[in-house]
């Protein structure tokens, strides 16, 4: 091997190794596929703080003691990817409609979201959540949802009856331990 070769397989070495610890160290590596579209751990773990934030307010106010333990930590992470999963199926599903309408519909149900008292007033109770991420992580999804199941209901099906569907035809894998697909939830594996 020449001496130039020698060199550009170091700095190849060298850049591939930056990339690995760039894409590791921010969590652009994939923790879940479902239904084609990859689940970041940069994603769960913002979506995952946010929630730990609304679930710690929330039992703040109502005086409800939190657990700290590695189980209820796990639960919480459970619940996460079941909302992202959904989440992903609903935003899928919402894409393949016909016509544009929809993306109009849900920026109205975002922005009324954003107007919302009640919105405003958990986001100021959590704190430290930017309003582009309360967006992103709270308001996006739940518009979606309930733009979706409006849909559905006014062609006369059952929103729950389609998700529970929709759950099991879905192709689902994850890649972060303790966690796995169960063909309709995320279960946890001993």
């Amino acid at each position: 091997m020449n001496r130039t070769a020698f060199l550009i397989f170091i700095l190849a070495v060298i850049f591939l190794g930056l990339f690995s610890v760039y894409i590791f160290r921010n969590g652009h590596y994939p923790v879940a596929l479902a239904h084609g579209e990859w689940i970041s751990a940069r994603r769960f773990n913002r979506e995952h703080a946010v929630y730990g934030k609304v679930f710690e307010e929330y039992a703040r106010a109502n005086r409800l003691v939190i657990s700290t333990s590695d189980a209820f930590r796990r639960e919480v992470g459970r619940n996460g990817f079941d909302r992202l999963i959904e989440a992903t199926l609903i935003k899928r599903a919402i894409q393949d409609l016909p016509g544009r309408a929809a993306e109009e519909t849900i920026r109205k149900l975002v922005c009324d979201g954003r107007a919302s008292p009640a919105n405003a007033k958990l986001r100021e109770i959590i704190g430290g959540v930017s309003e582009k991420e309360f967006e992103k992580v709270l308001l996006q999804p739940r518009a979606e949802r309930e733009f979706l199941k409006n849909y559905l209901e006014d062609q006369g099906e059952d929103f729950e009856v389609w998700l529970l569907e929709a759950k099991r035809r879905a192709r689902v894998a994850i890649f972060k331990d303790p966690y796995e697909w169960d063909g309709e939830r995320v279960v946890l594996v001993p």
